[in-house]
């Protein structure tokens, strides 16, 4: 770091934090284990956690990266499919594909909705 960056970075005021009262609770550990396990599937600290839950937010779990990676392939599937639907390979049996694959897309958005709290 050059004396300029040193400097201006000691000459900056740092922002206040505003949250300046704690709140300390007594929890059993099952209740802890339960809420860090929440907070890590939301992608958040226990303390913002907390303050989302107490503000009446609704917090939900981030979906893990597969799920977006079995969407995207599938979407894949059923445009490749689409396109050769006309092909007399696929034509007989084209709209029963789609009609799985879309079918199988639900499910998966219900079982992740389920387990993520998407809508």
């Amino acid at each position: 770091m050059s004396y300029n960056q040193r400097t201006i970075k000691q000459h900056v005021k740092k922002p206040q934090r505003k949250r300046e009262t704690p709140l300390q609770i007594r929890l059993t550990a099952q209740e802890k284990k339960k809420i860090e396990g929440l907070a890590k599937a939301c992608k958040l600290s226990m303390s913002e956690m907390a303050r989302q839950l107490i503000m009446g937010a609704k917090v939900r779990a981030v979906p893990p990266e597969e799920f977006y990676k079995i969407l995207e392939e599938m979407q894949l599937i059923s445009e490749k499919i689409e396109f050769y639907a006309d092909t007399p390979q696929l034509y007989d049996c084209s709209d029963e594909v789609i009609n799985c694959i879309t079918d199988f897309k639900k499910f998966v958005m219900d079982f992740y909705g389920g387990a993520y709290g998407n809508d």
